[in-house]
This record gives structure tokens, sequence and C-alpha cells, in this order.
């Protein structure tokens, strides 16, 4: 009699611990789920050129090389969020520079930015239909990412 008493309150407890513990599994897959689809990884970046802005921009600009090609060795400017904070900033600048890592921008915050082009070569221009030297940059952050044009005028 003792016995099945004890039988009897180990499979009320099978049936009870049984069904609670799969319900807590389910609610952390579904937990789990709800964290990684909403993460910063998913969602969609806005392109670079809506959510930074480039601020006085300065170019050293060597000899021509061509008629409509100049040799740039290094800009500078100030790199300002405007769509937002910029968390993990990063501008690559050009094939052979170096990254340059300026972490976390703030909304209406700017930051000073100076690359210098690959020696011994430097980065070539060529003036524009508008007659100006653009000057491609990729920025890249948590938010937003893709390629910058700054334009300068060719020296005189």
């Amino acid at each position: 009699m003792v016995r099945k008493r004890e039988r009897r309150k180990k499979s009320n407890k099978k049936k009870v611990i049984l069904p609670l513990v799969a319900g807590i599994i389910i609610v952390l897959a579904a937990a789990i789920y709800f964290i990684q689809s909403h993460s910063p990884q998913d969602m969609q970046k806005k392109p670079a050129e809506e959510y930074f802005n480039v601020l006085n921009a300065r170019v050293l600009v060597g000899e021509p090389l061509e008629e409509n090609m100049w040799k740039i060795s290094f800009i500078s400017f100030q790199l300002q969020a405007i769509g937002g904070d910029a968390h993990n900033v990063i501008i690559k600048s050009w094939a052979m520079a170096d990254l340059q890592e300026l972490e976390d921008i703030l909304e209406n915050e700017s930051k000073p930015v100076l690359l210098q082009a690959p020696s011994p070569h430097g980065y070539v221009a060529e003036i524009n239909n508008d007659g100006m030297l653009p000057v491609i940059i990729t920025v890249a952050s948590r938010e937003a990412e893709g390629k910058i044009t700054i334009l300068f005028s060719p020296p005189i």
C-alpha cells in the first residue's frame, strides 16, 4: 500500500514536471528567436550619404598628372552623424589606405578625419563634368554604410 502511494506520487510529479519543463523550453526558444530576429545586425542599414554629413573638407592636391587628372595626397574633414547616433564608425578611403576607426559619433556631433593617400602614388582624381575633383570614401557603422563623394575645386 505504501509503495503504491509512493508510485502514484512519483507518477503525479512526472505528470506535472514534464509539461512544465516543456513549457519552459518553448518559452526560451521563442525568446531566443525573437531576440535574434530583432538584433541590430539584422536591421536594414541606411545609406551613408543620408546618415552622415561631411563638413569643412580640405584637400592637398599635387601637380596635375594630365589635363583633367590630379594627384591627391591628403584630405581632411569633419564627419557628422545627422541620422542618429552612429556606432563603430569606420572610414575606408582608398584601396591601399588603412581603415580609420572613429568609434561612436552622437547625433549632430562630428569627429575629425584625416586621410592620407597611399604613397608614392596618391589618389588620382579626374575632374568631373561639373569641373570638380571627386574623392570617394566608404563609411560604415552599425546603422549605415555606403560611399560618400566629396567634391573639391581643382587648383587654378
